[in-house]
């Protein structure tokens, strides 16, 4: 849905069998360096038909100096292609 530095907001479908999840890792260009994220907000995605949809707030932690360059060109890049979208 959206990402930042800082973290990113997914949409994910969850089980009913849905244990609370604290943190995870999230990959993205580079699968060998997954990123470090802590869960910040869960809620409903009511705006589907799909009642097992969720919002899924993420924040980054504990990143290398490397982990934060890759991320904020990864940004960067996605800012760059949402505003040549028409987004």
């Amino acid at each position: 849905r959206n990402v930042t530095t800082a973290g990113l907001l997914v949409e994910t479908s969850l089980t009913s069998g849905f244990q609370p999840i604290r943190a995870a890792q999230v990959a993205f260009e580079q699968p060998n360096s997954p990123v470090t994220v802590i869960v910040r907000h869960v809620s409903s995605a009511v705006e589907t038909l799909h009642s097992d949809r969720y919002l899924v707030g993420l924040e980054f932690v504990n990143l290398s100096p490397s982990q934060q360059l890759n991320l904020e060109r990864l940004v960067s890049e996605w800012q760059e292609q949402s505003s040549g979208s028409g987004f």
